[in-house]
């Protein structure tokens, strides 16, 4: 029993080690070209889903709305764009749209957050 209860613990440290390495790889990632042409492409998907939308609060790090500003109004079009700052999302974006009542998440942090269960089991397989 003991036993077990160390190697959980082990396994529990080097998960969270694991995560901490995926979100210090998403902080360089989002220097990189890969990164502008998924966020302009994710954004331009999410936008699709608020078609009905006139009015929209865009949340980035403060190094992204340097970055984006610009690209964003543009693919927004008419629509009527706040933007907000959050550097603890680390990179992305998140859209809200109040009259809608609809919140699209593309953030960095949120998707390794959603991907924790995948990444889990991904690394429990390599530990077997």
């Amino acid at each position: 029993v003991e036993e077990k209860k160390i190697m959980l613990e082990k396994r529990k440290e080097i998960f969270d080690e694991l995560i901490k390495n995926v979100m210090e790889y998403c902080i360089k990632f989002t220097d990189s070209d890969e990164y502008k042409n998924m966020f302009l492409r994710d954004f331009k998907e999410a936008l699709k889903e608020l078609k009905d939308a006139k009015n929209i609060e865009v949340i980035l790090t403060s190094k992204d709305i340097g970055r984006f500003k610009k690209d964003i109004l543009k693919i927004c079009g008419d629509k009527k764009v706040e933007f907000l700052l959050d550097d603890n999302i680390t990179g992305g974006f998140i859209i809200n749209y109040k009259e809608g009542n609809m919140r699209i998440d593309m953030s960095m942090a949120s998707r390794v957050i959603n991907s924790r269960e995948l990444i889990g089991e991904k690394l429990f397989e390599v530990l077997q």
